[in-house]
């Protein structure tokens, strides 16, 4: 028996990685699609040289097929406000002033310099449902209409309205005007919903690997499997207002 401690104990360790994995014995002896376990499925959607977006996210994969691919696009500061006016604004968080977060009192110099008033120069109405974060009051921005918003951004009394059910909304009353609509979800933004791995198997934790250099535990598996959720939902939504497109 002690000749054998090794090799016993190397067997162990490899069946209680393949039953707790079921990746690696399904993989190699599994041809069949139809019988593939739900790892296997889910590796098909996400790999070193794939990426199945269609499949995982299907309403951002629809507006990326109808939409323009801009290469060189990037953020020019690694957080949410400063980021965020840069995109809006075409300058560099220093260049506008927005140098924090907006939450915490940052704003920008002059908000004449925001996309809206170009827009609405040119004869656009501004609409926004939801977040924006690049200013502590939304009402500073210039926006025609607010149809929804964040607490941390607004403080108008009542519940606000869902950002996407208040853009469908929106889009389903036939505005005649040309018009911009921003519409800011709080998904993916933590705190995460909680994952649903009975309706959704691959929310499952034992299956959500973490990205590196995240280290592999249960706990992390598990935000992981939350922040799944959170992305499922944020596409929802999505398609909702495609939908209404």
């Amino acid at each position: 028996m002690p000749l054998l401690k090794t090799i016993t104990t190397t067997i162990i360790i490899l069946q209680t990685l393949w039953i707790w994995n079921d990746f690696l014995l399904p993989f190699l002896i599994l041809y069949k699609r139809d019988l593939h376990t739900i790892p296997l499925s889910v590796n098909r959607f996400f790999g070193q040289y794939l990426n199945q977006w269609d499949k995982a996210l299907p309403a951002l994969q629809r507006f990326a097929e109808q939409g323009c691919a801009v290469p060189k696009c990037l953020s020019h500061c690694p957080s949410c406000s400063p980021s965020r006016a840069s995109f809006m604004t075409g300058m560099y968080p220093h260049s506008c002033g927005m140098l924090g977060l907006a939450h915490r009192g940052f704003s920008m110099e002059s908000y004449d310099v925001h996309i809206v008033h170009t827009l609405k120069d040119s004869g656009y109405l501004a609409v926004i449902s939801g977040v924006e974060h690049t200013a502590p009051d939304l009402s500073m921005i210039g926006y025609d209409r607010i149809l929804s918003f964040s607490r941390v951004e607004y403080s108008r009394i009542g519940k606000p309205a869902d950002p996407a059910e208040a853009a469908v909304a929106f889009l389903l009353s036939s505005p005649q005007n040309p018009f911009f609509l921003s519409v800011g979800l709080m998904k993916t933004h933590r705190p995460f919903p909680k994952a649903d791995p009975d309706r959704f198997p691959a929310e499952a934790p034992r299956f959500c690997q973490p990205p590196e250099p995240l280290p592999n535990t249960p706990q992390i598996r598990a935000d992981m499997a939350d922040f799944k959720a959170a992305v499922r939902i944020m596409d929802d939504k999505f398609g909702l207002i495609l939908a209404a497109l």
